[in-house]
């Protein structure tokens, strides 16, 4: 796909958010439906104006990417021990129950053990990026509603690491479902811990270095070679 055809797609993109997206808005409608709404449109089981859904896949990675960065900003620790009870009770009381009955309910009709498993897992969670814009649109992301909600939607994103490689694992046929899912979390655990640690001990430091030469530049360029560096990474 060369350049012109990617700016093609990228102007169809803009043109149909321009189009939908405010017409949403006079319904009183949540603007997230209305870029749906858009995508659907101009995509390949719409008007299938969009040439390559491959590359448009990956440009709305891209998106999500730098929107949870965005979320990432606003976090912090003391906002985590804050909400640890919501994080790590209620959350895993949602995930818990919804996995086990949606996972039953595909075993019921038919599927696998290890289908039923990653059906429930996958179903159990929700869109953060969808949910927190929903949130600010509505002016409840600082409100006790939304704090609960957001604590629910970070322990899903804690969640999904471990459900991705337990995909992985379980397609390879590494042992029975308890070896793999142990397998799964020590995993996950390990490259969270190492995406902290290296937050502490190298980006800490260098972000103090890159402030004191006043350069937004080297800023912007620094932060996108972390959070895409980063992305990189957890896709290994």
């Amino acid at each position: 796909m060369n350049n012109s055809e990617i700016l093609y797609d990228v102007l169809i993109f803009l043109v149909a958010a321009v189009v939908v997206v405010p017409a949403f808005r006079r319904l009183r409608t949540s603007p997230v439906l209305g870029y749906l709404a858009a995508g659907i449109l101009v995509g390949p089981h719409g008007l299938a104006v969009i040439r390559d859904s491959e590359a448009a896949h990956t440009l709305a990675e891209f998106g999500v990417v730098f929107l949870l960065f965005m979320i990432g900003l606003e976090f912090s620790v003391e906002r985590l021990r804050s909400l640890s009870r919501y994080v790590f009770g209620l959350g895993t009381l949602q995930v818990t129950i919804t996995a086990t009955l949606i996972g039953g309910v595909a075993w019921a009709l038919g599927a696998t053990e290890e289908a039923a498993i990653i059906i429930g897992g996958g179903l159990a969670l929700s869109s953060t990026a969808f949910v927190l814009q929903l949130l600010t649109e509505r002016g409840e992301r600082a409100t006790p509603f939304g704090n609960v909600s957001f604590a629910v939607l970070l322990f899903q994103d804690l969640a999904i690491v471990p459900l991705l490689m337990l995909v992985t694992l379980l397609g390879e046929g590494e042992g029975s479902f308890i070896t793999a899912m142990g397998y799964a979390v020590a995993k996950a655990t390990a490259a969270l811990a190492l995406v902290v640690g290296v937050g502490r001990l190298i980006l800490r430091p260098t972000y103090r270095i890159i402030a004191e030469t006043r350069s937004s530049e080297l800023f912007v360029a620094t932060t996108l070679l972390v959070v895409l560096g980063t992305g990189w990474l957890m896709s290994l």
